[in-house]
């Protein structure tokens, strides 16, 4: 191959190259606007702060991004028995699990289930195909065997000083 040659080849490259990358950058940014007004189903948040007058919530994943999400009249809000809640009942540091829509504009809440992050609950979501370890027992009282029958203190025997 000759210099010209090479030169071409190379350009046609760079060309082909740089293609794909926009190629690939307008295919995301479509995929991103595909997931404006998808519901995402049940996720958990810690409540960072509240602001009553705007009806919105700035709220912490458990991986410390944080969120801010707006919440109509219509928003349910229920404690982690089903009982009805108002927005004032919520504070600052409380656990939630929020269905959300994402919109243009933000994230607005669709529902919001007061509860806290139990151990099952942690494995089941961010921990799949670990297995759960085992649970931990206190060991015995002095006295007690493993099975909690009581047990007899065991002879001491002292040596005692011959007269």
């Amino acid at each position: 191959m000759n210099r010209r040659m090479k030169r071409r080849l190379t350009g046609r490259s760079i060309f082909a190259a740089l293609a794909g990358v926009l190629l690939a950058g307008s295919l995301t940014a479509r995929a991103a606007q595909g997931k404006a007004g998808q519901v995402t189903k049940d996720e958990f948040f810690l409540i960072s702060s509240l602001n009553m007058q705007k009806h919105e919530l700035v709220l912490k994943l458990p991986t410390e991004v944080t969120m801010q999400m707006s919440i109509t009249d219509k928003t349910p809000i229920v404690d982690e028995h089903g009982k009805p809640l108002r927005m004032a009942d919520l504070r600052s540091g409380d656990t939630v699990y929020i269905t959300y829509r994402q919109n243009g504009a933000g994230a607005e809440a669709l529902s919001i289930r007061l509860g806290p992050m139990t151990i099952e609950e942690l494995h089941r979501r961010y921990l799949k195909g670990d297995a759960m370890p085992a649970p931990v027992r206190p060991a015995p009282a002095p006295g007690v065997s493993a099975t909690g029958a009581r047990t007899r203190p065991a002879k001491v025997q002292r040596n005692r000083a011959k007269p």
